[in-house]
């Protein structure tokens, strides 16, 4: 999972994340709060130019999205995972 995407949605940012970035699938909604794009520089700059083209009032809308993606995996939810995953025996 990528930490810095959840720090990033956490602190209410919209990011610009590539399809391969395995946390873009549970912290970025494309569109919503940041944009989902191709690990190339084309789809870099295209994406960049839609968030820089952002009003105010949008930006705001994907700030609060990015902290209502970021509310679902919390610290506890986080180690509830890795005891149950990790520490736990197998069974």
């Amino acid at each position: 999972m990528g930490v810095v995407i959840h720090e990033a949605v956490t602190s209410g940012l919209s990011v610009i994340c590539s399809h391969e970035c395995g946390a873009s699938t549970m912290f970025v909604r494309d569109g919503q709060n940041g944009y989902i794009i191709n690990p190339d520089r084309a789809s870099l700059a295209t994406a960049m130019k839609k968030m820089s083209a952002k009003s105010p009032v949008a930006l705001e809308k994907m700030s609060a999205m990015s902290q209502l993606l970021a509310s679902l995996w919390t610290t506890e939810k986080w180690a509830d995972y890795v005891y149950e995953n990790i520490c736990l025996p197998a069974k």
